[in-house]
Formats: structure tokens, C-alpha cells, sequence
């Protein structure tokens, strides 16, 4: 739950809200992947309101009980639902330059690096208890809380009504919600973010070929990574010198689609590769495929066969993966046990 448990248990000791005795006691009881602090709240020991206060108090900002503080619809329209969950965070004011945001751990780097660059805005982070800021995601996002079954998260993206639901979205938020929904529109098969020395390319790879759809000024990138990884929901926004791979699920003009995302740090920032994977191709047949008849039948006898290797190749995006699933749709049957080998598994 706190992001540096060992720390935060000396800031409590120093406190005089626990002694080193009662420290050393719940150590001996942890379980795997149990944070002390965490097992002293649970237990009874601390309250969470004792270990906002000390979070407050170390990071020299406020505590605030937000189960007391008035929230209105429009501050939430500068912090979108992803952005709240990943970092645990709500907006409490925001003036379009300036947003107050409450937070569980004030102490999380993460957080107080990357939120500002996911928001636009200068942050003022305040403290507040962990379950007060679950409260809030449920009552003003609709998040659920840990534990309850949530289903698979997709971002939604409607592509009639994307000017109107995103008109009050957060600037980078909107540019990049439009990017992936034109690359979508075009059939692309990858979307390309690469900084250069001045600018910021974005290209897309359509029919095999990539085409530069548009440009921005390069101070624009660390916010559109930021978002980028937050929408994957695991990659680290923190980490910008290793590669990182990630995935994100949407839904796009009621098409469920599969981005595979990649990072990889250049000489001028964290070039990202984006690839677009339609789960509908996977029920696509080999007659939905466009093969002239005559090869189709030779496919057909192909997969017909009771052993042997077959070897698709093609330039990127050309289709090879859609034909393979085609090719496994066409063999699969009830009496036939199926094991595919991919690297990465795309679907």
C-alpha cells in the first residue's frame, strides 16, 4: 500500500505513535509481499489517520479528511478514471493551472514525479487515509474497490462521440485518444512516437509503409509517454533508461482492439511503439481472408495435411498472424488438442 514501508515505520517511531518494540514485533508476523506498516494498520496498532498525518507532516504538505471535503463534476474532468486508479489519487480543485490532488502516499516518487506531466497542471499533493481515497474513486469514478470483481478494463473510446465526451479531458488526454483513434481509422497496423531533436514525429504503418500523420513541439513528449504508460496500467512512468513493454485494451467503435506497447529510451527521449491488434481478426475464416479460390483450395489442402511445416512471411502488418489464426480456426475441432508457440503471444 506505502511505497517505502521502512521509512515510513522510522517516521512513525520518531513520531512517538509507535515504539521500536512494537516495530520489531510486527516484522515477525509479516506474510509474503506484507509491508509493516501495512500489518500495523490492519492489526490495529496505527491508525490511518496517524500514518496520513506522519506521510503529511514528512512531505511537508496537509492531511486532509476528503470523506469531508465537497466535491464538484468539474474537477474531475482534468483527471481521467486510469489516471485516478493507477496512482490512487483524487482531484480536489483545479484551475486549469494549478490542481490540488489527495493522495495516499505523498511519499511515492512516482506519483509526484509523473502526475503533473499526466495532468498538464502543477500538482499540490495532500495527504489523505488509503480508504477515504477508495471511497472517493467509488462515489465519483465508479472505481472498484480491491477485491471486488472488476472484469477485464478497457478503455473506452466511442468513435461518434469522441469530440463530445472528450471536450473537457485534459489536453494530452485528447491528442491522444484522437492519435489512436485515426490510426484505427486508417487500418494502420503500428503507431510510431519518435523524438527527434526538436520535434516529436508521429508516424503510422498502413498497408506496410509508414507515413508521418503529424508532428509536435518535443516538450510535449514526457506527458504523452506519461499517459501512454498509465493506459497500460503496468508500465513504470518513473523508469525512463530501460526498455519497457506493456499492453492496453480498448474498445473502439464497439471493436474490442489490443495495443502492444514498447518503450525504448534514444538519444532524444523514450521512443514508444504502439502495435494494433484487432481481436475481431480472429474469427475471420480462411474465405473471409480474400484469397483467390484457387489458393484458398490450396490452403484448404494444405491444412489437411497430417504433418509437415508451413512458412508465412511477409512485411510487417501484411497479415501472417491473422492468416496462422485462420489457418488454427480452420483445423480446430473438438477431437484436436491445439498448442501454439508465439513470442510475444499478440492475442
Amino acid at each position: 500500500m506505502y511505497s517505502n514501508q521502512g521509512y515510513l515505520s522510522e517516521l512513525l517511531v520518531e513520531r512517538g505513535v509507535i515504539t521500536p518494540e512494537e516495530i520489531e514485533k510486527a516484522r515477525e508476523g509479516l506474510s509474503p509481499n506484507q509491508g509493516v506498516v501495512d500489518l500495523l494498520v490492519a492489526v490495529g496498532d496505527v491508525s490511518e489517520e496517524q500514518v496520513a498525518q506522519t506521510i503529511a507532516a514528512s512531505a511537508g504538505t496537509d492531511y486532509v479528511d476528503i470523506n469531508q471535503h465537497s466535491f464538484t463534476e468539474q474537477v474531475f474532468q482534468g483527471m481521467d478514471v486510469e489516471v485516478a486508479q493507477r496512482f490512487q489519487a483524487v482531484p480536489l480543485q483545479d484551475d486549469g493551472t494549478y490542481m490540488t490532488v489527495a493522495v495516499a502516499d505523498a511519499l511515492d516518487f512516482e506519483t509526484l514525479d509523473s502526475l503533473p506531466h499526466v495532468v498538464g497542471r502543477e500538482v499540490n499533493f495532500v495527504a489523505a487515509t488509503p480508504s477515504a481515497i477508495t471511497k472517493a474513486l467509488h462515489d465519483n469514478y465508479g472505481v472498484e474497490s480491491e477485491g471486488e470483481d472488476s472484469g477485464t478494463s478497457f478503455t473506452v473510446i466511442t468513435e461518434g462521440e469522441t469530440e463530445v465526451a472528450d471536450a473537457n479531458d485534459a489536453p494530452i488526454i485528447r491528442m491522444v485518444s484522437n492519435m489512436l483513434l485515426e490510426a484505427f481509422r486508417l487500418r494502420s497496423s503500428d503507431i510510431h512516437i519518435e523524438p527527434l531533436e526538436t520535434t516529436l514525429r508521429i508516424r503510422f504503418r498502413v498497408d506496410g509503409r509508414l507515413m508521418e500523420v503529424d508532428s509536435h513541439p518535443k516538450r510535449l513528449l514526457p506527458a504523452i509517454v506519461a499517459r501512454v504508460k498509465v493506459m497500460s496500467g503496468t508500465m513504470s512512468i518513473a523508469e525512463k533508461r530501460i526498455p519497457q513493454d506493456g499492453r492496453i485494451q480498448m474498445r473502439i467503435g464497439g471493436k474490442e482492439v489490443d495495443l502492444r506497447v514498447s518503450t525504448v529510451p534514444s538519444n532524444h527521449g523514450e521512443s514508444i511503439v504502439m502495435r494494433i491488434l484487432d481481436k475481431s481478426s480472429l474469427l475471420l475464416g480462411l474465405p473471409e481472408l480474400g484469397f483467390f479460390t484457387d489458393d484458398e483450395q490450396v490452403m484448404c489442402e494444405l491444412m489437411g495435411l497430417p504433418d509437415g511445416i508451413i512458412l508465412v512471411t511477409g512485411p510487417t502488418g501484411s497479415g501472417k498472424t491473422t492468416t496462422l489464426y485462420a489457418c488454427l480456426n480452420y483445423i480446430n475441432k473438438p477431437d484436436r488438442k491445439i498448442i501454439t508457440v508465439e513470442d510475444p503471444i499478440e492475442y
